[in-house]
């Protein structure tokens, strides 16, 4: 206590701040309640941008801009914990509150230089609601607060009767000022550059701030700001909302700039962002050329296309009927947000580039074209009018999310290819990733769409998709191999699925390639032979099949065969797939014979369970929705059950063969949460469609950079 008295310019609010942090009372040896009430302004702040838990989003980031000095308007916050113990008493005011609140009110009077309530010289205040998470659209915010009939008058006389009386009547609806018909849609706002020739100063000092800002919080901001009487206010920032090809952008150019470095840029982009880059787009937009009927502003990018539908609700119904929908509005809210979700695509009539539609439609990497004002929409009739173009319900149209442009007709649509921002971030994840990422292909087609998504091999093809006569699975697999030529591909796993009421075994389940060896044979016979023939042009094939002992002995056997007829070699693996639990339990004794397993984690998560597939749904729905499960455990991996089987197999058969080479295909080798458990226990390869590989190599990389990987990816 006595080391306090050497800091005599503190004043007594700075001394009970200084107590409070150290949990006493100045007069008592009693803790203190924790502060409730931060102030902030220029060059000054009593929180940071850490403390989004207690301050929320907006307090934490005011408070952070008034410390490295940005113009930020003097204010104060009242913490969540507060808001806490108001609804805890009775939705009443605790015990102190209101005087802390009247002393920081003070203190913005005395920097304002004007004072709530006084006519002449009036303090308008803005009152925002803010948490920890953004929330667009979600919370209201209540401006001009300090205005009455006697105060109006007062500011009618200094900025004029219309502003005065409008701000007015916006503070009695409660509804708030120009800002926030902005962000509803409701006005459509210049252009920025606009600013610039009309608040030459004022651009610039923003200009200077958007810089500060993007150095101090290396990231993009989005930011809030208003000027008054020339004088620039900073109101908020926030880590802007991006699309996938933005943020991969942003990556790229901060590490040019020497913001960050490779490391962090990686963290910056999140799997979600990559998996939006293998959104479709148009396949020739200069085919549309004529039928384009308006261009709006490109409020979020990628293609869309779809039947018109005018509410949220029938958005919903027509997903459910599996139909694609546009959902055209004259402008969204929260209200929308399960049809917005539902669509394929959003076009408004009103609103800009950051209002509530475009806002939520780039954060879901939703195609969306805002502020159309040449479209005239018709709720009642479920009609919209362009010109002489008059579109109804269930009508076909084409939104260019890209370029805001509104088409009719259904457009034909196309995967993208991969861009050289993504192949210069993907470079950076390769150098560091130890997980790789397969591709699951059953069609030279399908092989084709690997390859140009970046994918590092064929993880798993299907023969019982092909099962035919010899010299047509030899065409279709040299045709595979011609596919992927320039690259060295790995072809893994051509193997027998699981077959019922095949060849006159009914009502049993019959491995074919046991009880027809000749089967065998002849695939193992067409794999080598398309191998061999492969390699002979200069492209290395890597086959590995997956079968044991009775069926190793075959496929060896026609390997030493094949190869010496064609004078050619070849390396090859021989290993199985892990889909029963009693598969995971003797894993050992597995891989003396196997050398590589592959989990077929469907058919695992199937025989763990003891559920069926064919009639989950009639139940699941139940489950999840009374709490016996959190998550479908056909879409994210059961950690503690299926996880743990998968975890110890790998374990054992890496005991009995060091070397063994581990992965997993399924439908869990998509999702993300599973993939960071699977890099997490040492697996070496997943196995997905070939649309999402890259954000998931992406997530294998993350998972190794601390810090880098949300925790709730990490739960099961």
């Amino acid at each position: 206590m006595a080391s306090l008295n050497i800091h005599h310019s503190l004043s007594r609010r700075d001394e009970d701040r200084i107590l409070r942090e150290q949990n006493f009372d100045r007069n008592m040896s009693q803790p203190l309640p924790k502060q409730r009430v931060f102030s902030f302004g220029k060059g000054k702040s009593e929180g940071n941008k850490a403390m989004k838990s207690l301050l929320g989003g907006k307090g934490a980031n005011l408070a952070e801009m008034a410390t490295i000095g940005l113009s930020v308007p003097p204010g104060l916050t009242i913490s969540t914990e507060a808001c806490q113990e108001y609804q805890q008493n009775g939705k009443k005011l605790p015990d102190g509150l209101w005087e802390e609140v009247l002393e920081g009110l003070h203190a913005v009077e005395n920097e304002m230089g004007a004072t709530l309530g006084n006519p002449s010289k009036p303090l308008l205040l803005s009152v925002r609601s803010g948490a920890a998470i953004s929330m667009p659209g979600m919370m209201d915010t209540v401006l001009n607060l300090g205005l009455n009939d006697e105060v109006v008058a007062g500011l009618a006389a200094k900025s004029g009767e219309r502003f005065a009386y409008d701000s007015y009547r916006r503070f009695l609806d409660m509804f708030g000022n120009v800002g926030e018909d902005v962000v509803a849609g409701i006005r459509t706002p210049e252009d920025l550059e606009v600013m610039k020739t009309c608040m030459p100063e004022a651009y610039k000092e923003l200009v200077e701030n958007c810089e500060i800002l993007e150095k101090h919080y290396k990231d993009m901001m989005d930011i809030e700001f208003t000027v008054q009487e020339n004088r620039l206010w900073m109101l908020q920032c926030r880590s802007g909302k991006r699309t996938g090809k933005g943020a991969v952008k942003i990556a790229i150019d901060m590490v040019n700039e020497g913001l960050v470095d490779a490391r962090s840029a990686i963290k910056m982009v999140e799997p979600r962002h990559l998996d939006q880059l293998l959104h479709p787009q148009f396949e020739d937009p200069s085919t549309y050329k004529d039928n384009v009927i308006t261009i709006g502003l490109p409020a979020s990018p990628g293609a869309a296309v779809g039947q018109v539908v005018f509410s949220a609700f029938d958005a919903e119904e027509w997903h459910k009927q599996g139909k694609s929908a546009i959902l055209v509005r004259n402008e969204t809210s929260s209200e929308d947000v399960g049809g917005m979700h539902a669509a394929a695509g959003i076009l408004t009539a009103r609103g800009g580039m950051t209002s509530h539609a475009a806002v939520v439609a780039r954060g879901w990497g939703k195609c969306c074209v805002s502020g159309c004002s040449d479209i005239r929409v018709n709720d009642t009739e479920k009609v919209f009018v362009v010109g002489d173009n008059v579109i109804r319900e269930g009508e076909w149209i084409s939104l260019n999310g890209s370029t805001g442009e509104v088409i009719l007709g259904n457009q034909p649509l196309s995967p993208p290819a991969l861009t050289d921002d993504l192949g210069t971030f993907m470079s950076w994840v390769d150098e560091i990733r130890n997980l790789k990422v397969m591709a699951n292909a059953d069609t030279p087609e399908d092989a084709v769409k690997a390859r140009q998504n970046g994918a590092q091999g064929i993880g798993l093809c299907r023969t019982e998709h092909m099962v035919c006569p010899h010299p047509l699975m030899l065409v279709f697999l040299l045709c595979m191999a011609d596919e992927l030529a320039d690259n060295n591909v790995e072809i893994r796993k051509f193997m027998f699925d699981i077959l019922f009421l095949i060849l006159g075994n009914s009502n049993s389940v019959n491995r074919l390639g046991i009880s027809y060896p000749e089967l065998t044979e002849m695939q193992a016979r067409a794999i080598f032979q398309a191998a061999v023939s492969v390699s002979n042009h200069g492209i290395t094939v890597l086959p590995e099949i997956m079968e044991l002992r009775h069926q190793v002995i075959i496929i060896r056997d026609v390997a030493d065969k094949v190869l010496s007829e064609m004078g050619s070699y070849v390396s090859y693996k021989v290993g199985t797939m892990i889909e029963v639990p009693r598969a995971a339990l003797l894993a050992d004794e597995i891989a003396k014979e196997a050398e590589f397993f592959s989990f077929g984690t469907n058919d695992l998560t199937q025989m763990t369970f003891g559920y069926s597939r064919d009639d989950v749904g009639k139940f699941l729905p139940i489950y999840l929705s009374s709490g016996i499960l959190q998550h479908d455990p056909f879409e994210v991996l059961d950690q503690k059950g299926v996880g743990q089987l998968i975890k110890m197999c790998t374990e054992k058969g890496r005991a009995a063969r060091p070397n063994l080479k581990v992965g997993i295909c399924g439908e869990h080798g998509g999702e993300p949460s599973s993939v960071a458990f699977f890099a997490k226990i040492g697996l070496d390869y997943r196995e997905a469609l070939f649309q999402t590989h890259d954000s998931l190599e992406h997530l294998a990389i993350m998972k190794r950079l601390p810090g880098s990987l949300p925790q709730h990816m990490l739960k099961s």
